[in-house]
């Protein structure tokens, strides 16, 4: 069975969808019996030293046949679509936006899987799997993977605790080293921000944070807006506990927006050991903050 943001359906009953969509004219023509386009995954590949972690969350593959939004899918996923012969098939790799099931997106930053002469066959599966990489256009403008001797994060006036280095077997997402938060009743406030404020061109370029982590107590991640006579502290997102190691994809994009005369941002860290727990972990890794430039003619 596969779904549909959630919605389970079974192969023979696409038929019974795709005579519905076709009743709309969302296709031309008479062909009652469709194609399927099979993806069971969309991968990334990245040049890490300019790029980072190739680390993903892809769920979703957005499908374009001829320019026309065929839909969303939840991977891995088989595709129906009442075209055959050769046809541009473009698919695009979609991400829960701030980690929530129904904010998906896909993800500005990831460029589109293109084949332009895409074999369609009535009742037949075509196996369409690739990756993605970022779009050239794409400014990698903070990273952090604590492989470096220094980390790029410290901490506030008003935080009790520090972020450090950890190599402990199961706290390394990654490489050597992944970044480590540690809570307790003595010391159960954490606060911390990028080093380097950065410059962010005012607009409607996306904005993400990308980041890896597994924690145990809740922490929030947000944004510092410099302007000229003030500095705006904003969280954007409450990330909470998980066992397993997770890639979460922040959108920053409307603090920047309502914050466009800036003089540049911080991004920050924060965290309260909860009143349920005596101690608190969080660890962290592969922290990019990302923007685009010169998307306006896409």
């Amino acid at each position: 069975m596969k779904k549909i943001y959630g919605a389970s359906i079974k192969v023979l009953n696409v038929f019974m969808a795709m005579l519905i969509l076709a009743s709309c004219d969302k296709f031309e023509g008479d062909q009652e019996v469709p194609a399927y386009i099979q993806i069971d995954s969309i991968g990334c590949v990245t040049e890490y030293d300019v790029e980072g972690t190739a680390s993903h969350k892809i769920v979703d593959a957005w499908v374009w046949v001829d320019d026309q939004l065929i839909g969303t899918f939840e991977l891995p996923a088989i595709v129906p679509v009442l075209m055959q012969g050769a046809h541009e098939v473009v698919v695009r790799a979609g991400i829960k936006n701030n980690g929530i099931s129904n904010t998906r997106v896909p993800y500005p930053f990831y460029s589109s899987i293109v084949r332009e002469n895409f074999i369609l066959t009535p009742d037949s599966i075509s196996l369409l799997n690739a990756s993605v990489g970022y779009f050239d256009n794409t400014v990698f403008a903070w990273m952090e993977d604590f492989e470096s001797p220094l980390i790029s994060i410290e901490e506030t006036t008003k935080s009790d605790t520090a972020i450090k280095k950890t190599t402990q077997a199961g706290e390394v997402f990654e490489g050597t080293y992944s970044g480590i938060i540690e809570l307790n009743n003595e010391k159960n406030f954490y606060e911390g921000s990028m080093k380097n404020e950065i410059e962010i061109p005012a607009g409607q370029t996306p904005v993400y944070l990308e980041l890896n982590y597994k924690t145990t107590n809740t922490f929030t991640t947000g944004l510092f807006s410099i302007l000229f006579s003030e500095i705006i502290q904003e969280p954007i997102l409450n990330i909470t506990p998980t066992e397993e190691w997770n890639k979460i994809y922040v959108n920053f994009t409307p603090i920047v927006q309502r914050n466009s005369e800036a003089l540049s941002f911080k991004v920050f860290l924060g965290s309260v050991l909860q009143t349920n727990l005596s101690e608190g972990t969080i660890i962290i890794d592969n922290l990019k903050l990302l923007y685009r430039k010169d998307t306006k003619n896409e």
